[in-house]
């Protein structure tokens, strides 16, 4: 191993003063790292704001006027520094911040000590076990194992894709025959449950294995009841990083299974969940789809219910496909780079297919967490399937939208899952296409009003009680963002009357949200794709002629369309911005947001830019041929777009 040391010096202008900040990092040979600070500053401050990770300086001190000093002195195992690990090295990062007043944006400097790493070096496993009380002494294991579970693996390092295997047990003693469940298994990046980090759900809704239905994880038959073997499917989650698996264990009586104590995965032959135990009440499974809902149990109260940790591991993003049975495709290699939104929980309602199916595969891709609802479990399962092939993390949870307790389940389901944290709602879901063109041509007297239930109900309404829900997270994690997919119908008459209106509201909803979660930290945006190429437009637009009452320019427009993932490309670009706040209430373009960030649609195509006047032209008879010779870089203010005599 070789010692780091480096100096970093830095100059910061702060409104009407100059800060001059010296900052020291010694990583020494025992992963022992001191952090020493000083700053000279125009006024007073305070080294208590001062925080390495997690960690309050060890010998903070105020000198002269102006003048400041702190030291820290910590192991590279604790204030929550990151560990990554290369072919050649492993990397400790953490960060250095200030915050001189509460609600400012805190002072960054970045902290990290770099080692060699030591040939065929690969981090220690850590299986801790513990006593419990209750009915007498029990004694709990949990273990990786190697393949064949006849001991314990030699290595904790895992490529993406491979299957873990992973070994519980509990010692008995005098008692009578106990079951072992895992209630509960999620991973993260430290030993300890942080509320506000990354976490990625293996095990939820009381003993469902999630990653069994999109992947090749599953529970092993059992040899004996105390004991449970599963193989996990190495995700993509931290890769390269430490990971560990913390899981919350339950013994009951074998006798006594229900929805909040089973066992179960997904058997992809039979297409339905199964309970490992006794098939025959696999019925006790099918809320895993779902919310399941349970009662405390005397159990609980009683003390068999345990925490265990597993871990360090590493999850590789690369592997040697001659060893592999399953080896990557050159895009999950792709997807195995560094990724943006590693560690993040996002929620993208209506994700079965269309926009909010292409929103979900893209922030999948991203390296995020993403829970995607829907009506029909087939095609919800299809958008899961995709984004597991493509490397992404996905629950999918059937949730009908247009009903509050499904919503309220959702986010309950979310709260415990993910202790609390949401940073990205997508307000997606909508179900009033098939509707729209039924009427076509139609006035609105002319149809019935239920048409207005029919589109609103579930976009418009489900909308709002979703914000209600996810800013309640956000606001107490003070960070998030909400995005409400609306489109320029909301500015200008497209289809109908209840489509006009609802899509303005949309964008009404996110402006006023904005202005209510002002100072939360929390953004809220309006989000206009251009013509989007669905599924179902294809279906009723381009493969169809023209019915009556509809604009034939739109089967031209549509044809050439964005793909379904644009719209999710600018949210991972928002997602990232570090002046999203600039942006809260606003209704933004796809195209805006193409020409903000530089990025082009999935198929390399530029986004169709629906504010140049090249377009504009081009969609005037006569006039069409001057689009060709009109610079792409004129545009128009947008209400020229609305319909004459309309107001905006």
């Amino acid at each position: 191993m070789t010692t780091m040391w480096f100096v970093v010096l830095l100059l910061v202008v702060v409104g009407d003063g100059v800060v001059h900040t010296d900052v020291s990092v010694d990583c020494d040979s025992n992963y022992m790292v001191v952090v020493m600070w000083a700053e000279r500053r125009h006024g007073t401050g305070d080294p208590y704001l001062l925080l390495l990770g997690n960690c309050l300086p060890v010998q903070p001190s105020t000198g002269k006027v102006g003048r400041m000093e702190a030291i820290f002195s910590a192991q590279l195992d604790d204030c929550n520094f990151r560990r990554t690990i290369t072919e050649s090295q492993v990397i400790y990062s953490n960060e250095l911040s200030y915050m001189a007043e509460a609600g400012d944006t805190p002072t960054i400097y970045p902290v990290e000590c770099v080692y060699e790493r030591v040939k065929d070096w690969t981090p220690p496993l850590y299986v801790p076990a513990w006593n419990a009380s209750g009915y007498g002494d029990l004694l709990f294991h949990v273990a990786i194992m190697n393949a064949d579970f006849s001991g314990p693996a030699q290595s904790s390092t895992f490529h993406l894709g491979s299957l873990i295997p992973i070994w519980a047990a509990v010692d008995q003693q005098t008692h009578l025959p106990l079951l072992l469940l895992l209630d509960e298994c999620v991973a993260t990046t430290s030993p300890g449950l942080d509320p506000s980090g990354p976490v990625y759900p293996i095990i939820t809704n009381r003993g469902c294995l999630l990653d069994s239905k999109v992947g090749r994880s599953r529970f092993l038959p059992r040899v004996k009841t105390s004991e449970l073997q599963l193989y996990l499917q190495a995700f993509k989650f931290a890769l390269d990083q430490d990971v560990y698996i913390h899981c919350k264990l339950l013994v009951w009586d074998p006798q006594s299974l229900d929805e909040g104590k089973k066992t179960c995965d997904f058997s992809k032959d039979k297409g339905r969940w199964e309970l490992l135990d006794d098939p025959s009440q696999s019925s006790l499974c099918s809320c895993c789809d779902s919310h399941c809902k349970y009662r405390k149990t005397r159990g609980v109260e009683l003390g068999l219910l345990r925490d265990a940790v597993l871990g360090p591991l590493v999850i590789q993003g690369r592997q040697d496909v001659e060893h592999d049975a399953n080896p990557l495709t050159a895009q999950q290699l792709e997807i195995g780079k560094k990724m943006a939104l590693s560690g993040w929980v996002c929620l993208v309602t209506g994700a079965s297919r269309g926009i909010g199916r292409g929103i979900a595969l893209q922030l999948s891709e991203a390296g995020a967490t993403v829970y995607i609802t829907g009506r029909q479990e087939k095609t919800l399962q299809e958008t899961a399937v995709e984004v597991k092939e493509r490397g992404g993390g996905c629950v999918p949870v059937i949730c009908d939208s247009s009903k509050e307790d499904d919503i309220k389940g959702l986010f309950e389901r979310i709260r415990l899952e993910q202790k609390g944290r949401l940073d990205i709602l997508v307000n997606n879901a909508y179900s009033g296409v098939q509707e729209i063109f039924d009427n076509m041509g139609k006035k609105f007297w002319e149809t019935d009003p239920s048409i207005w239930d029919s589109i609103n109900n579930t976009g418009l309404r489900g909308h709002y009680f979703c914000s209600v829900y996810a800013a309640r997270l956000m606001v107490a994690q003070g960070r998030g963002l909400i995005v409400v997919i609306s489109s320029m119908g909301g500015l200008k008459y497209i289809f109908n009357v209840p489509y006009g209106v609802g899509k303005a509201a949309c964008d009404r909803l996110a402006a006023d949200t904005a202005v209510e979660l002002k100072g939360r930290g929390v953004a809220s945006v309006s989000l206009w794709p251009g013509a989007v190429k669905t599924e179902l437009v294809t279906q009723l637009i381009v493969e169809r002629e023209a019915q009556p009452g509809v604009d034939p320019r739109f089967k031209e427009v549509f044809s050439s369309g964005e793909t379904t993932e644009m719209s999710g490309k600018c949210i991972v670009e928002l997602a990232k911005d570090k002046n999203l706040m600039s942006l809260t209430g606003k209704v933004l373009m796809t195209c805006d947001l193409a020409r903000r960030y530089g990025i082009q649609d999935v198929d390399g195509r530029s986004v169709t830019d629906y504010t140049s006047l090249s377009f504009l032209i081009s969609q005037v008879p006569y006039l069409s041929w001057l689009s060709a010779i009109t610079p792409s870089f004129l545009r128009v203010p947008r209400f020229v777009l609305t319909l004459s005599g309309g107001r905006f």
